[in-house]
């Protein structure tokens, strides 16, 4: 099954656009749970809203098991049909970047993980290619959502381009034409602008490339972003949007009440939100 498939397989179950963010830190994690048992609690009182879950590499790395903790997560995803994507930011020269890639992609048996591709480039992104005929998928990062950041994309400039349209057009034109399939490539992008003229730019470019949508919630990227990105006419709208703290540590905002309950009240109320902000 391509990833094409994958995505459009948990759309149709979940009928949902929502990734759940598991960035489990420990200010994140009530005090009655394990990190273990609130990253299972979170996955199986969400499924039914939530297209994918995407943890943060950061939270896990160094933690006791914490590799371990991730393939379970990822077995667990996969056993209610939704899709895991490992936020690690891939970024290196070809043949430690192939680690990394083996690591995440087959190692952990993740669906796709984010690719930061400045500085390396071509060496970063076809690190990742033999496993692209097998199912899986990446987001190349081409405009996060950070202030700083979002000057960065926007001020830097490669070969006379702004960076995040530079790196679009290689997403777009060089890397991932040998691998779209019907509607999408398994090579998509991590788009998360503020402002609609960039957003609609972005989605001119990669026409084909799934969004993977950071940064609603907690870090203010607005609901009615996503109209912009959406793509029309398909099946499957090519967005992915990501919440994780207005999820999993909005407990702290009800003491007393069951984190998990909350945890399935407010991934519902995302899905409903952001089905109606592409509408």
């Amino acid at each position: 099954m391509s990833f094409e498939d994958l995505v459009n397989e948990a759309y149709r179950e979940s009928k949902s656009l929502l990734s759940v963010g598991l960035d489990l830190s420990p200010l994140v994690v009530p005090p009655r749970y394990s990190m273990e048992e609130y990253m299972e609690n979170i996955i199986r009182t969400t499924y039914k809203h939530a297209l994918a879950y995407k943890p943060n590499l950061s939270c896990w790395v160094g933690k006791d098991e914490g590799t371990k903790l991730l393939k379970k997560g990822c077995k667990l995803a996969h056993e209610y049909g939704r899709l895991f994507i490992i936020d690690a930011k891939l970024n290196d020269v070809g043949h430690t970047a192939r680690e990394y890639a083996r690591s995440y992609l087959e190692e952990m048996d993740a669906d796709a993980c984010t690719v930061n591709p400045l500085p390396f480039l071509d060496d970063t992104i076809g690190s990742t290619f033999p496993y692209l005929s097998e199912g899986k998928g990446i987001f190349v990062l081409v405009y996060t959502t950070s202030p700083h950041s979002q000057m960065s994309w926007e001020n830097f400039y490669v070969n006379n381009l702004p960076a995040w349209k530079f790196v679009a057009l290689k997403v777009a034109n060089d890397w991932s034409q040998k691998y779209v399939g019907k509607d999408y490539s398994c090579i998509g992008i991590v788009g998360a602008p503020r402002r609609k003229e960039i957003a609609k730019k972005i989605r001119e470019i990669c026409d084909t490339q799934i969004d993977l949508v950071p940064g609603l919630g907690v870090q203010g990227v607005p609901l009615s972003i996503l109209r912009y990105l959406v793509k029309k006419r398909t099946y499957f709208p090519g967005i992915i949007a990501n919440v994780g703290r207005s999820i999993i540590k909005e407990w702290k905002e009800y003491p007393g009440e069951d984190p998990i309950k909350i945890v399935e009240r407010e991934a519902e109320k995302w899905k409903k939100k952001i089905m109606k902000a592409v509408r």
